[in-house]
């Protein structure tokens, strides 16, 4: 592990779970970031279902709608595939933001694990957008954040604290987003 005062302690990091057609787009989409990717997915190729019937009925070869997730990654030096299954994503955020003099410009923040889908938090991406950032502003975002969406409980955590962790997450990205 890196000191914490070094580049590379300072590198974001960025796990993706999944390597469907979502998880290796976002891989891809992050290929010129300057970012550690880590793509986490329980099998070691990516299947393209929607012509299985063709290699089910001697059409395709199975080589033809299976493709190794490393070999799709392989241009990319910092991004990393493991095979393992992830247990639980209680919350997760993705969140993009310009820094500009102390102030976040064209905020985006997507939420997951909170529903059954990721959720845009539009109205606490607009509270942050454009404004200097402060503990006031922050409990604004996550007031906000509160009324975009009531999260679901389940077996890994309940809602209470899924919202918890969700406004917990929202102020440690937009303080890291600005440096």
């Amino acid at each position: 592990m890196a000191a914490p005062d070094t580049p590379a302690a300072r590198t974001p990091r960025v796990v993706i779970i999944g390597a469907g057609f979502g998880g290796l787009y976002a891989a891809r989409a992050l290929r010129r970031a300057r970012a550690e990717i880590t793509v986490i997915d329980r099998r070691n190729h990516h299947l393209f279902q929607p012509l299985l019937y063709q290699v089910a009925t001697a059409g395709l070869s199975p080589g033809d709608i299976a493709y190794p997730i490393r070999a799709v990654l392989s241009r990319q030096r910092t991004t990393r595939v493991l095979l393992a299954e992830a247990q639980a994503a209680v919350v997760g955020l993705a969140a993009c933001a310009r820094p500009d003099g102390g102030k976040l410009r064209e905020v985006r923040l997507a939420f997951f694990g909170v529903a059954d889908r990721p959720l845009l938090a539009a109205r606490a991406a607009s509270v942050l957008d454009g404004k200097a950032l402060d503990e006031n502003l922050l409990s604004q975002a996550v007031a906000a954040l509160e009324a975009d969406f009531e999260p679901r409980g389940d077996l890994h955590a309940s809602a209470a604290t899924r919202r918890r962790l969700a406004g917990v997450l929202l102020r440690r990205v937009a303080k890291e987003l600005l440096g």
